[in-house]
């Protein structure tokens, strides 16, 4: 990400390259903020990740609402521009972005939409809720793929992900799964923190694939290994 914003009593702007609202909201609705090889994060299908020249507008809070408002310029999105038999149809809207967030008390859900370069739409539902012993997590997106298919013929498939965090006094035990059905691949996700101060955590994260995947990228043996990563999160 790459802006600069101007924030006061009316929201924030922002102007540059940054994520659009289905992108920001699905990564804070499961455990590993999609991060390490744990994550269960839903991808948000073919929704536009980072918006090159883009305006975003988010309201100020009402009463445990806000709203959230993207536009970018139809060029620079996505491969396709640069050229080859896709570089038009690619590229021939400007990417669009919606959302709403409402939190109150333990409860947060958020509703987002999404239409890339492409005129490709995604919808996701997500939502989270502490339960003061754990806080569970979900998220629902449906889309358009085949972004890559010749024909440019596109498929609405959905994806899923359930996913927890139980605090343990300086540790953090964490665990989701996904399932997307557009490439026949399922996930399973566990993992640990561990609270050393304020600004120093260990982490520990396992990930485990399963399923068929696509039949223009199958899921091999080697890709259904369990992965693990190690490592140090510090706040300067």
């Amino acid at each position: 990400n790459s802006w600069v914003g101007l924030a006061g009593g009316f929201g924030d702007v922002r102007l540059g390259r940054m994520l659009m609202p289905v992108q920001e909201f699905n990564s804070t609705f499961e455990p590993w903020i999609a991060d390490t090889v744990a994550t269960v994060n839903t991808g948000g299908i073919n929704a536009t990740i980072r918006a090159t020249n883009a305006i975003y507008y988010r309201s100020p809070r009402m009463g445990g609402l806000q709203l959230s408002a993207a536009i970018a310029a139809a060029e620079g999105q996505i491969a396709g521009e640069q050229g080859g038999a896709f570089a038009k149809p690619l590229n021939r809207e400007r990417p669009l972005g919606l959302g709403i967030v409402y939190a109150a008390g333990p409860l947060k859900v958020a509703v987002a939409l999404d239409k890339n370069s492409a005129d490709q739409k995604t919808t996701g539902l997500y939502g989270s809720y502490n339960l003061g012993v754990a806080t569970l997590m979900g998220q629902f997106e449906k889309g358009d793929t085949n972004i890559t298919n010749a024909s440019l013929v596109n498929r609405r498939v959905d994806r899923w992900s359930l996913g927890a965090t139980v605090p343990m006094g300086a540790a953090t035990i964490k665990a989701g799964y996904t399932r997307w059905s557009d490439e026949d691949i399922k996930k399973l996700g566990l993992g640990v923190n561990y609270d050393l101060s304020k600004r120093t955590q260990l982490y520990a994260d396992l990930g485990k694939l399963s399923g068929n995947g696509s039949a223009t990228l199958p899921l091999t043996a080697l890709n259904r290994k369990a992965r693990f990563d190690v490592g140090i999160f510090h706040k300067f």
